[in-house]
């Protein structure tokens, strides 16, 4: 069996949502999940709130992070690239969750990610976007949650001999991906191989020149150079903090054979 060898890159989407273009009147439009959501009582709305607080008192209120999803997956693209480890897989793992059942068939999450992905690519580098058509590119388009982004990435990782696979979401986000890493290893050990690296999001966007760009983030309290001080501003919000919360639930409920699939 060939040695494996090769780079794959997986994001790992947190949703996306419809707003109104203000600028040119188009009606409404989907766009990936700002960084913090009004969801449907814990689950993804579809629609983008205005003016959200990061200590917000709704408890509807969560961190999703789609755009610094996007934006962190175009900017590590890049980095592999420069640093000679050109991605061979990029996957979206952001299929069609329950809130988009009723939207046309065509549409995904990892579509609306990879649109966003693109034009951020485009905009930081010309000559990595014009590699593009050098990587495969994946959607997952039935995937339905985080076990199944996980299985599926693994299992496309595998498939294509690749050494190494690097899943980007947001900070919060991580730690369950990773538990449910360890039960797939533990179902399917031959996925051990596979060197697996877990980025967050803020961390590669860490010391961009404006936040509130960067995470689609409105809150007046987080203004600037997303630095040390914005990063704690964030983490210790109520927002942050009942996030947090449900995702150490979550890992419970996985170790204790209590989640919900």
């Amino acid at each position: 069996m060939a040695e494996k060898e090769g780079v794959g890159i997986v994001c790992f989407g947190r949703g996306i949502e419809k707003s109104c273009d203000k600028t040119h009147q188009t009606g409404m439009y989907w766009g990936p999940t700002a960084y913090l959501e009004e969801t449907n009582v814990g689950q993804h709305s579809g629609l983008y709130t205005y003016g959200l607080s990061l200590n917000s008192d709704d408890e509807n209120v969560l961190i999703a992070g789609g755009y610094a999803n996007s934006l962190a997956t175009a900017d590590l693209f890049i980095h592999q690239v420069m640093s000679g480890n050109f991605p061979q897989l990029l996957a979206w793992a952001a299929g069609r969750p329950k809130y988009l059942e009723q939207e046309p068939s065509e549409l995904s999450e990892g579509s609306v990610l990879f649109e966003s992905f693109e034009r951020h690519l485009k905009r930081m580098s010309k000559d990595v976007f014009d590699m593009l058509g050098d990587t495969r590119i994946e959607f997952q388009t039935k995937n339905r949650n985080t076990r199944d982004d996980l299985l599926q990435s693994l299992e496309m990782a595998n498939q294509m001999n690749l050494s190494k696979l690097i899943i980007i979401s947001v900070f919060v986000h991580l730690r369950r991906i990773a538990e449910f890493y360890k039960f797939a290893l533990q179902a399917q050990p031959e996925f051990s191989d596979i060197e697996v690296e877990f980025r967050a999001s803020e961390m590669i966007l860490f010391n961009a020149p404006d936040v509130q760009f960067n995470l689609i983030l409105e809150d007046v309290e987080v203004a600037g150079v997303f630095n040390d001080l914005a990063w704690a501003k964030i983490v210790e919000s109520k927002v942050y903090r009942r996030t947090a919360a449900r995702e150490a639930k979550g890992i419970e409920d996985l170790r204790a054979g209590r989640y919900k699939f």
